[in-house]
């Protein structure tokens, strides 16, 4: 799966140590649901356990990476599969340092084509923090439409934050 800057390849088990980092990064918490870290055995796990039949596990994670460099830089995930309503969540994640330059936008279309396209997704859908505004933006710019707001969702740096629900219908299914 490519685009213009970047493609989506399987998790790897050399991918192990680069998800721990990731995953356990204080810092993207904020955006998830993420309360304590995993351990390398954890990760590992789920390396060598990943599934790439979003019917059987209904879900999938893909890593993302630089067509010029073959660098992996970030990670995209289909997640709450449902077939039988054909909708399935999808959430990205990026390093700090590839943010804003096209990337995550990139991986989203090439996600959007294969959900759409290949598997004849009605929709997909993505929750997001309020406070989050890059990816507010990200998903805005390909097509997401607000249709919700968790009010007081999540507890964070001891203060009540909302949890904004985003969709995006594709009106050819």
């Amino acid at each position: 799966m490519t685009g213009e800057k970047v493609f989506l390849r399987a998790v790897e088990k050399s991918d192990a140590q680069t998800l721990y980092l990731w995953e356990n990064d204080p810092e993207t918490w904020q955006y998830g649901t993420l309360s304590a870290p995993f351990s390398h055995y954890q990760i590992e796990r789920y390396v060598e356990k990943a599934n790439n039949d979003l019917f059987a596990t209904h879900q999938l994670r893909l890593m993302i990476e630089c067509k010029n460099t073959y660098t992996t830089i970030g990670s995209a995930d289909l997640f709450a599969f449902d077939s039988r309503n054909s909708r399935v969540g999808v959430g990205l994640l990026l390093q700090k340092e590839f943010r804003h330059q096209g990337y995550g936008y990139d991986a989203l279309q090439i996600l959007m084509r294969y959900c759409f396209q290949r598997l004849s997704i009605h929709q997909m859908w993505c929750n997001i923090m309020e406070d989050n505004e890059v990816s507010i933006r990200l998903f805005q710019k390909a097509g997401f439409q607000l249709v919700g707001i968790k009010k007081d969702w999540q507890f964070r740096n001891h203060q009540w934050k909302n949890e904004l629900l985003f969709q995006y219908i594709n009106k050819e299914i």
